[in-house]
C-alpha cells in the first residue's frame, strides 16, 4: 500500500502526509461504477479536521490508489480515477457520510 500512495502522491507527498497524520481505520466500502470496490481511509490534520482531510480509496485488486484531498477549501482529486471522483464531487459526498 505505502508503493501505491507514493506513485499516487507523486510530488504532493509531504504535503499530504502533513494533512492526514491522524488516521481512522477502513470502516466503508465505495462500488465505482466499472463495479470494482474501494476500501476507503480518511485522515486528517491534528486539530483541523473539520478544514483539511484526505480520502483514500484503495483497490486492492487493481493494485492502485485515488485520493480526494482538502486543504483548507481547495479540493485535489489524484490518482487513475482522479477525473471521475471530481465529476461526481465526491469530496462532499464522502465528507457527508
Amino acid at each position: 500500500m505505502k508503493k501505491i500512495y507514493q506513485i499516487t502522491a507523486g510530488e504532493l507527498k509531504s504535503e499530504i502526509e502533513r494533512d492526514s497524520s491522524v488516521e481512522t481505520p477502513a470502516t466503508d466500502i465505495l462500488v465505482y461504477p466499472d463495479k470494482t470496490k474501494r476500501i476507503i481511509f480518511h485522515g486528517c490534520r491534528p486539530h483541523e479536521c473539520n478544514t483539511t482531510d484526505v480520502f483514500f480509496l484503495l483497490d486492492t485488486i487493481n493494485k492502485n490508489m485515488d485520493m480526494v484531498w482538502n486543504a483548507d477549501g481547495e479540493k485535489k482529486y489524484l490518482g487513475p480515477n482522479a477525473e471521475l471522483l471530481k465529476q461526481n464531487n465526491f469530496y462532499d459526498n464522502l465528507s457527508k457520510h
